[in-house]
């Protein structure tokens, strides 16, 4: 069942979206974390009216808009994005995502505790990581290989160590995402143009 709130929450955020903008932006401009920023605008924790009226400021949303006194006829609309952003799923598994989709290498560095129990793969390699991320080399030649499921806990990728295994790799687990994207060809420069002079 979703929350009463969700509405509010989604027009907030499709109002932040058609300004460009993204709660790291808008962490910045009420001064406070941008996970708690997060957190408020998905609905994850409940939004208190001080919090309401602080975003609703740094957006410049007027009582009207919000629904505090009647809009009028003339009431604007926010104008809806071109394409619906991603900026409010998970970005742990946008990435993820990203880097399948357009044969991307990158590098996924992972918090070893929270790999620890639902892994999968070589103990070993969480013993050598004790003490840092678990930097997991995800090579774009061999995406196809790693047969990906995602799921809303993680991504399962069957990665070879020893030998194959398959790994879970929980999103809150991602710390990082180092991609080595290929660089494009430079523009082809345009011959000089002849030019009449009469």
């Amino acid at each position: 069942m979703s929350r009463r709130s969700e509405p509010l929450l989604r027009w907030l955020r499709e109002r932040l979206d058609a300004r460009g903008e993204n709660t790291a932006s808008l962490a910045l401009r009420l001064d406070r974390p941008r996970a708690e920023v997060r957190r408020l605008l998905t609905g994850a924790v409940p939004m208190t009216v001080d919090d309401l009226l602080a975003i609703s400021e740094a957006l410049e949303v007027t009582p009207a808009e919000l629904g505090v006194v009647d809009p009028g006829p003339e009431a604007p609309a926010v104008a809806p994005s071109a394409r619906p952003s991603v900026h409010w799923d998970s970005q742990p598994e946008a990435l993820v995502r990203l880097a399948f989709d357009a044969g991307i290498d990158v590098i996924l560095l992972c918090d070893p505790a929270a790999l620890d129990g639902v892994w999968g793969g070589p103990e070993a390699v969480l013993a050598t990581y004790r003490d840092r991320d678990v930097p997991l080399a995800l090579d774009a030649a061999y995406h196809r290989h790693m047969d990906p499921s995602y799921d809303r806990v993680g991504v399962t990728l069957l990665l070879s160590f020893d030998t194959l295994y398959r790994c879970v790799i929980p999103w809150h687990a991602i710390r990082r995402a180092v991609f080595a994207p290929l660089q494009p060809e430079p523009p082809a420069e345009e011959p000089p143009r002849l030019r009449l002079v009469t």
